[in-house]
């Protein structure tokens, strides 16, 4: 499983183009625009299946009215929503940066969770990684599949089906 997740610079022309250009590598492209308001998301989106993305393969950030309004694959939610899958017809997914994050998401019903960050990672500057024996332990304790962020790139991304990790999602390695 691979996703692509945004990089938080809005639906400009240049993104839009990317994230079509990106779509048929992934699984799915997490939509993670904070910045923007639910309207500003909804337009993206529209302007995305207008030009022919697959809603099922766009996963909205933080917004499970978005995902339902436009019956896309999923929604994933930041490690401190407290959400339960059973209340959404669609897939949901959350991060988690700890063993208790990764359980507490299984007791909640929802589908997949992420685990960050694994490497070293421009967006998390200054913090440690939690490395691949870490993904190993969360990959172990739960039933979920869990999708390894941070840091992920080309020449590390074989080291990763070892730990039991179901995939991947990152930003850099396709978003720049």
């Amino acid at each position: 499983m691979q996703h692509a997740i945004t990089k938080g610079v809005g639906f400009t022309e240049a993104s839009i183009t990317q994230i079509l250009n990106v779509l048929p590598q992934v699984d799915a492209v997490v939509l993670r625009e904070k910045q923007l308001t639910t309207q500003q998301l909804a337009n993206g989106i529209a302007t995305l299946l207008t030009r022919g993305a697959d809603a099922k393969k766009l996963i909205v950030h933080s917004a499970p009215q978005l995902a339902e309004r436009f019956q896309l694959l999923g929604c994933h939610f930041a490690a401190d929503a407290n959400i339960n899958g059973n209340d959404f017809p669609f897939l949901c997914g959350q991060s988690t940066h700890s063993i208790q994050e990764a359980l507490s998401c299984e007791t909640r019903a929802l589908d997949y969770i992420y685990f960050s960050h694994i490497f070293p990672s421009s967006s998390k500057q200054g913090m440690p990684p939690r490395g691949l024996q870490a993904l190993r332990e969360v990959c172990a304790l739960t039933t979920l599949p869990v999708i390894a962020l941070g840091g992920i790139t080309k020449t590390n991304q074989h080291l990763l089906p070892s730990t039991g990790a179901s995939g991947f999602a990152a930003i850099s390695m396709f978003f720049n």
